[in-house]
């Protein structure tokens, strides 16, 4: 009777032995004329109940273990009779294949009980959900004004809960009347308090926390046994949200709806919802990962997820042209600035725990990029949200902080590596408090040193120049990043310090690794001179054979000379093989030499090894191909032309997959 039980494989064992023993045993005992009419007779005092009470549960589940013990004596009575009956009954048939038969029943039937007392009485993983303890908290705090919502078909807080709140029981299943039945609910409440399973849910989507952040706030969190409640304050009632049309093509799956709450609150969850087409059977699931970038592209919040509909099924089982809805709530950490925000998508799958990328594919079916900006969010500061958890802050605070003036202090500081590339950008993330309104526009400034002399520095306002503190509020957190890029021609060891009215605090210390620079021209199996912008000259590349087969990746070395010292954008370089139709059968993107050369880190005239290991993205295809290159800026997704007016080079040769 213990929920989950069959979970665990020695118990499925177990189980299996036993109903197979025991359909055995009663079998030979009805075969036999003088145990034939006890073991009928005990075998239906055990299967007419229990029959009874299946059809009873397929209407309204109660399987606790109370309801399963009742029927426990009438099978315990029915297994001691099946192996050990009355020796008068048996006659000469005393031994043989029944008694061994029995004997295992016996002892697997002993065995298990044993084992599913110790559970209970000595693992914690299998101790009841508290739901007398979720009720006595919702009795203290839900008042008659107050909504509880519960997952569908779940009746035990209904037998406990004796306070005032009403209780609402919402049919996610129902596809047609969800929303109007939630709209319902929440018509004339201010407060809905959410339990679900914290191992578990029957809401698939996390569509009630979307509809719930959506129409209000998440307030407060409490923990129990099993059972997780959540708070909300609704500033309106629940409705369902108004998708705008999208037509984003990535592999084999077309975003054609979003919505996007516009105005969210810094340490809560920012509601989402996405509309989904499948244009082709897919053999892994698909996965989205939402990102709020700041101003510089930086992700502050970030969730992961696995596409399901509301039945829970994943892409794999969804129909062809059959449109999926979505739902989403992306937490957003406290000390978030109230500023508007990009959200970017990217969508990709997992085989064999490798993360595959799908590409976001133009009109032509060419790629573009495999991140795509969806829209902006606002997010709002907001006093009962933003302190009401200090575990959640985007840095953990010092234990003293330090104050640089009068109402600002600084709570914590973090570099993002204590090892760095030079042309590498660092940065350093800062948690600011206000303790008093009406601050001066202070610009504290951060620098990278190396023997007493600046490398660079970041002297501007807070959070990229749009956030000053002149505008923070009294106890208002703040967390902003600062970017320094490490000068090119750099290395040995720095240190980063805060400056602000003429006191310095060092931040903490880096090793910038040193790198060689090659102007001489590396040996290459073939020779090019194609320009890309100001930034680089491909000036060849190297390809060990000519001829692969579609099960391995297809090994290539781009040769690049450096046009100009320390751009400014970070490029990503991407590779791929074409067929004979134009479309991309196998790729590669990433930063030059796999991160280790990225374009930032250039110095003028110096020749770069950029290494690529093209991975197919159609296995079984034969025939000839060609490798088209090109660099990206992966902010903007805007492509580098080349000397001739291309957005890419088409490598001279053709490849031949077999």
């Amino acid at each position: 009777g213990l929920a989950g039980a069959l979970s665990r494989p020695g118990v499925e064992i177990a189980a299996g032995v036993i109903a197979v023993l025991l359909l055995l045993l009663v079998l030979i005992r009805l075969g036999q004329r003088g145990t034939r009419h006890d073991t009928a007779v005990l075998l239906a005092h055990w299967l007419i109940p229990l029959s009874s009470a299946l059809v009873v549960w397929s209407v309204r589940s109660f399987s606790h273990p109370r309801y399963v013990s009742m029927f426990a004596p009438g099978l315990l009575l029915l297994v001691a009779y099946v192996t050990i009956p009355p020796k008068e009954r048996l006659g000469r048939r005393l031994l043989g294949l029944p008694s061994i038969l029995g004997t295992i029943l016996f002892l697997t039937v002993i065995f298990s009980s044993l084992w599913g007392l110790w559970l209970f009485f000595f693992d914690s993983s299998v101790a009841k959900d508290d739901v007398r303890g979720v009720a006595r908290y919702l009795e203290e705090e839900a008042g008659a004004d107050d909504l509880i919502l519960i997952p569908e078909t779940d009746w035990s807080l209904p037998f406990e809960y004796k306070g005032e709140a009403q209780m609402g029981m919402p049919r996610l299943n129902d596809a047609d009347q969800k929303w109007n039945q939630l709209s319902r609910m929440t018509a004339d409440v201010g407060h809905v308090y959410l339990m679900d399973y914290q191992h578990g849910t029957r809401d698939w989507q996390d569509l009630l926390p979307f509809a719930l952040s959506k129409a209000g706030y998440r307030q407060a969190v409490r923990e129990f046994d099993g059972l997780i409640v959540h708070s909300y304050a609704l500033d309106e009632p629940i409705d369902a949200p108004e998708m705008t049309q999208e037509q984003v093509r990535i592999g084999p799956v077309r975003l054609i709806g979003s919505w996007i709450e516009q105005d969210g609150f810094a340490g809560d969850g920012l509601a989402l919802s996405l509309r989904w087409e499948l244009r082709e059977k897919m053999e892994e699931d698909v996965q989205i990962s939402l990102r709020l970038l700041d101003e510089g592209g930086w992700p502050i919040a970030e969730e992961n997820a696995r596409l399901v509909d509301a039945a829970g099924r994943p892409s794999q089982q969804w129909p062809i042209n059959e449109a999926i809805t979505t739902y989403h709530v992306l937490s957003v950490p406290p000390a978030v600035p109230p500023l508007a925000y990009d959200v970017e998508l990217q969508v990709y799958t997992v085989e064999d725990g490798e993360i595959r990328p799908l590409n976001i594919l133009n009109n032509q079916n060419a790629p573009i990029g495999q991140k795509v900006n969806i829209g902006k969010s606002h997010v709002a500061y907001k006093q009962d949200v933003q302190m009401k958890s200090q575990e959640d802050l985007p840095l953990l605070p010092w234990a003293e902080p330090i104050i640089l003036q009068p109402g600002m202090m600084l709570l914590a500081a973090e570099l993002e590596s204590d090892l760095a590339r030079p042309g590498q950008p660092l940065s350093v993330t800062l948690l600011w408090q206000a303790t008093a309104d009406n601050l001066p526009d202070s610009r504290p400034e951060v620098a990278l040193v190396q023997e007493g002399a600046d490398l660079v520095r970041n002297s501007e306002a807070p959070v990229f120049g749009k956030y000053p503190s002149s505008v923070w509020s009294n106890g208002e957190q703040v967390f902003e990043r600062r970017v320094l890029l490490i000068p090119p021609d750099t290395d040995g060891t720095a240190v980063v310090v805060l400056r602000l009215n003429g006191r310095e605090f060092q931040l903490g210390e880096l090793e910038i690794e040193e790198q060689l620079h090659s102007y001489t021209p590396p040996d290459t199996d073939y020779a090019l001179d194609v320009a890309f912008g100001n930034l680089a000259r491909l000036a060849g590349f190297n390809l060990p054979k000519t001829t692969f087969s579609s099960s391995e990746t297809i090994p290539l070395t781009l040769v690049w000379q450096s046009l100009a010292n320390a751009p400014q954008t970070e490029y990503v370089v991407f590779t791929h093989l074409l067929d004979d139709q134009g479309r991309i059968i196998a790729q590669h993107d990433g930063p030059p030499a796999n991160g280790n050369r990225i374009t930032t880190g250039w110095l003028a005239q110096e020749y770069i090894l950029d290494d690529h290991e093209m991975t197919f993205l159609i296995r079984g295809y034969e025939g000839e191909a060609l490798i088209e290159v090109g660099l990206y800026d992966p902010v903007s997704g805007d492509r580098l032309r080349s000397s001739n007016g291309a957005d890419h080079v088409i490598l001279p040769g053709w490849i031949t997959i077999e």
